[in-house]
């Protein structure tokens, strides 16, 4: 009886391998279920909120990232826009600046006439003008990373005033073109004393003078206009219309003067074509460039109107 109860007892292999399985399970279930060594345990709520303040975080740090390296490629392009521009301005310069001592030489030696050499030299030094205002740009583009400002309201930038620094430039320049014209015009009235030069060249002449002469008016007064909202003298809204309203009346001035021109040059091709000297078709090209000069005078007039009465 008892050796049969004993053998009863005595476990078989299938039992024992079912034993180690089932403490190897446990053990293992219950490492899993420890904390960590070094770490502390956070309830899921804390750890939840944990873990968006991390990722908001995060998020800023990727924007402000991103931000900053789309700044940079704008950036590097406005650059490299501003330093093309100067590249080609100087370009220009090495080339009209090698024209005008040429032309320099052959004056010496009455191969071209004086006002020749005069008006390559105004060519000249307008080119280099143009190499200053480029420049100009360009070291605003580094200070502010964006393009040039030529707004009368516009912010200083890096301790600079340059639209002002580009206005006194266009100034310049634009009275170097003066010079031009009035070298031309001497000319021609010279020509015109000898009976060497028609009405028509006269009348373009004029023209010219007249435009010349209303854009260093109007070049002026946005430089006072600048001057003024700088001293807190006027608002940007007034600048604006006042500077707009500057270019208007040049714009009409010029328009203007371009009317007359082409209505002397109307009158006498009108003349000639009933003669048989020119063509239907060369008079009425004259005709449509008189018109759309009329159409751009018109304009001009009402838009000087609407500013004079937005004052």
């Amino acid at each position: 009886m008892s050796e049969t109860l004993n053998k009863n007892l005595v476990p078989d292999g299938r039992f024992v391998e079912n034993l180690e399985w089932q403490l190897a399970s446990e053990y293992r279930r219950t490492r899993l279920s420890r904390p960590a060594r070094g770490r502390i345990a956070v309830p899921r709520g804390m750890a939840a909120v944990v873990l968006a303040v991390a990722f908001l975080t995060t998020g800023v740090t990727v924007i402000k990232a991103s931000e900053m390296i789309k700044d940079s490629w704008r950036k590097k392009i406005e650059i490299a826009r501003a330093e093309t521009d100067v590249r080609l301005a100087e370009s220009r310069l090495a080339v009209l600046q090698a024209e005008a001592a040429q032309t320099g030489r052959q004056v010496k030696i009455g191969l071209v006439g004086i006002d020749e050499g005069k008006t390559t030299a105004l060519q000249a030094a307008e080119a280099e003008l143009g190499v200053k205002r480029s420049r100009v740009s360009l070291d605003e583009v580094k200070a502010t990373g964006e393009p040039a400002r030529d707004e009368l309201f516009a912010p200083r930038a890096g301790g600079r005033d340059f639209v002002l620094e580009r206005l006194q430039l266009d100034l310049e320049k634009t009275e170097l073109g003066m010079k031009m014209v009035a070298v031309r015009a001497d000319r021609l009235k010279n020509l015109w004393a000898v009976g060497m030069a028609a009405e028509t060249e006269m009348a373009d002449s004029r023209m010219a003078t007249a435009v010349a002469a209303a854009k260093v008016e109007e070049i002026r007064g946005r430089i006072e206009l600048r001057k003024s909202f700088l001293d807190g003298k006027a608002g940007a809204a007034e600048v604006e219309i006042r500077g707009r309203l500057a270019e208007a009346s040049k714009s009409l001035k010029a328009a203007q003067s371009k009317v007359e021109a082409l209505q002397v040059k109307m009158e006498r091709l009108t003349t000639m074509e009933g003669l048989g000297l020119v063509s239907a078709t060369e008079a009425a090209r004259l005709k449509s460039e008189l018109e759309s000069a009329q159409a751009e005078m018109r304009l001009a007039a009402v838009e000087k109107d609407a500013l004079e009465k937005a004052r």
